[in-house]
C-alpha cells in the first residue's frame, strides 16, 4: 500500500524519475508480485520516467523479485542479494508427539484426505509432498520468468543458473549481470541526472502519522 500511494502521487505530480530503496530478505510470493507489478504498470503508462532500484544490506528473494521491474539496478557494496527461488516449510514433530502421547484429532471428509496437508503431528504422505513441490516448482518458473523478462543482458537459461537459491556479494551479482552497478545514493543521483539532462533533487514522500 506505501508503494501504491507513492507511485499515485509520483504519477499525478509528474516526477522525473523513481528511486526505489530496497532493504528486504525478501517475504511473501503475493505481496512482492503485486509490488512488482505496480512498478511495471507504472514504466508502461510513464516511459519516458526512469526507475532505478538502489539496494540496502539485503535484497534477496522477494526484494529481488521486486528490483527486477527497475528499468536499472544499483547495489552497494555491501549489500547481499540472490536468493532467487521460492521455499514453504513447516515444522514436524510427529515423532516427538508420539512419544509424549500427544495426538491431533482432525475431522475431515473421505473426500477431502489433504485438508490436513502440513500437520506437524503425522509423517508426510508422498502425494502431498508431490502436491507441494508442484507447487514450488510452479513459483519459482514465474519468479525465474520474472527476472529473465527484467534482466534482458540475462537469458532463461542464465538466470536459472543463478536462479539456485544462492545469495550474492554485489561485485558477484554484478559480475552474474543480476545487477548493472556498484553504488551509493549519490551515484543514483548522478544517474538520473544524466537521464533527465540537468541536476535533480531527490525527495521521499512519506505517510504522515
Amino acid at each position: 500500500s506505501q508503494v501504491r500511494r507513492a507511485l499515485r502521487r509520483a504519477s499525478a505530480e509528474g516526477v522525473k524519475g523513481i528511486l526505489l530503496h530496497i532493504d528486504s530478505p525478501g517475504g511473501g510470493v503475493t505481496d512482492s508480485d503485486q509490488i512488482h507489478q505496480m512498478l511495471v504498470e507504472f514504466r508502461r503508462e510513464h516511459p519516458d520516467v526512469p526507475v532505478l532500484a538502489l539496494f540496502g544490506d539485503m535484497a534477496a528473494s522477494g526484494g529481488y523479485y521486486v528490483a527486477v521491474a527497475a528499468q536499472r539496478i544499483m547495489a552497494r557494496r555491501t549489500s547481499i542479494t540472490g536468493s532467487i527461488g521460492v521455499i514453504m516449510s513447516a515444522w514436524n514433530f510427529a515423532e516427538a508427539a508420539k512419544k509424549l502421547g500427544i495426538d491431533q484429532v482432525a475431522i475431515k471428509s473421505d473426500r477431502t484426505p489433504m485438508k490436513d496437508i502440513l500437520s506437524p503431528t503425522r509423517p508426510m504422505r508422498d502425494d502431498e509432498r508431490a502436491l507441494l513441490t508442484g507447487i514450488v516448482d510452479e513459483l519459482y518458473d514465474q519468479f525465474v520468468t520474472v527476472v529473465d523478462d527484467g534482466r534482458p543482458g540475462l537469458d532463461r537459461q542464465q538466470v536459472q543458473a543463478l536462479a539456485t537459491g544462492a545469495i550474492y556479494t554485489a561485485s558477484q551479482a554484478l559480475k552474474n549481470g543480476l545487477v548493472d552497478e556498484i553504488g551509493d545514493h549519490e551515484s543514483a543521483a548522478a544517474w538520473f541526472a544524466k537521464q533527465i539532462g540537468k541536476p535533480v533533487a531527490i525527495v521521499e514522500y512519506r505517510r504522515r502519522a
